[in-house]
């Protein structure tokens, strides 16, 4: 059997793949917004946009290990596997208004920083190769390259679409476009494509040699 976790509305809850059935639902977390799972760390993690904390599981037996209280309204969430830090992006209070990262320790259960940022986030990727979480802000349009060692901003790159929304990272960008709307040069660090519901879910791609200049295709 195959496990897989998902969100509703106000939990997380793990169907069976291959009999398409739920087989249960995850111990109450109020207003689950983001589900996250390190597989090598066997490590799941939720973010409780009501509750504004986190909680960590170990994935192969569902064990709550933590929760830990973040900013306001916890959304998407990265992993520092290096640190063993979870990066949670909060979408402030009022939603939009003083946005966040908060920084977790997962050995500690600490919140070890806070990250102010420029607007309300939407999703985040972990890049290991650069030391860096990326996530796309939703206004002003853009894509932030955190650094994890310092756990604060290092660079930003505007987008030239609204509302920027999926985040995904191709780091080997010597492969074939995959999607119709996408490109890659041989060569390049990096690929970054957000799909854009706003303006019909249209797919972009964003080539940043080792995160220096930017180039869009």
């Amino acid at each position: 059997m195959i496990r897989t976790f998902t969100r509703t509305s106000t939990q997380a809850s793990m169907p069976e793949r291959h009999r398409a059935r739920s087989l249960r639902a995850l111990d109450t977390r109020p207003g689950v917004a983001g589900v996250l799972i390190d597989s090598a760390a066997d490590l799941l993690f939720t973010s409780g946009r009501a509750a504004n904390r986190v909680s960590v599981y170990r994935c192969s037996d569902e064990a709550l290990l933590g929760q830990v209280g973040v900013g306001s309204h916890p959304n998407g969430l990265a992993y520092d596997g290096m640190r063993r830090r979870l990066y949670t992006f909060n979408l402030g209070e009022p939603v939009g208004e003083s946005c966040s990262a908060s920084v977790v320790d997962v050995d500690t259960m600490d919140l070890v920083a806070d990250v102010p940022l420029p607007g309300r986030p939407r999703w985040a990727v972990s890049d290991p190769e650069r030391d860096a979480v990326l996530v796309n802000i939703r206004d002003p349009a853009q894509i932030l390259v955190i650094d994890c060692e310092r756990a604060a901003i290092r660079q930003g790159f505007p987008v030239p679409s609204q509302g920027p929304h999926g985040l995904w990272l191709d780091a080997d960008c010597s492969a074939p476009p995959t999607t119709a709307r996408s490109s890659c040069s041989t060569g390049s660090r990096a690929r970054f494509c957000e799909a854009c519901p706003f303006q019909g879910s249209q797919t972009s791609s964003c080539t940043i040699p080792a995160y220096g200049g930017s180039t869009w295709r």
